[in-house]
């Protein structure tokens, strides 16, 4: 016996997914305005970046400034310390030239001056 053929009824459409729209560059217009606004964002974020580094290179220049000036002057305070400690070696050399004499003065006045004449 054969079997009798399945009969094809027609049903309602099921409308489970949303219709794709009508105009197919939709996706493409929306894709550019995504890409253009991050292109702005990347521009932006360059031009805070560059003045960023910008203002931080004027920062490093005065600090570098300020560096050698300390510097020149550390160095002349050096120099001027040194020429003082020079100084204090030349005083202290003629105080104790002045103590020698001194002390030569006091033995003559000590002395008889009598004491040596025959």
């Amino acid at each position: 016996m054969t079997e009798p053929r399945p009969r094809l009824v027609a049903v309602d459409t099921v409308q489970s997914a949303p219709e794709p729209s009508a105009d197919p560059r939709s996706g493409a217009r929306v894709a550019f305005w995504v890409l253009a606004a991050l292109v702005f964002v990347c521009a932006l974020a360059a031009a805070y970046q560059t003045q960023h580094v910008a203002r931080l290179d004027a920062e490093l220049a005065v600090a570098n400034a300020e560096l050698t000036t300390a510097r020149t002057q550390l160095e002349t305070a050096h120099t001027q310390l040194d020429a003082h400690q020079g100084h204090l070696v030349e005083i202290r050399s003629a105080v104790s030239q002045l103590r020698s004499q001194l002390g030569q003065l006091d033995e003559l006045t000590q002395r008889d001056p009598l004491a040596d004449l025959p």
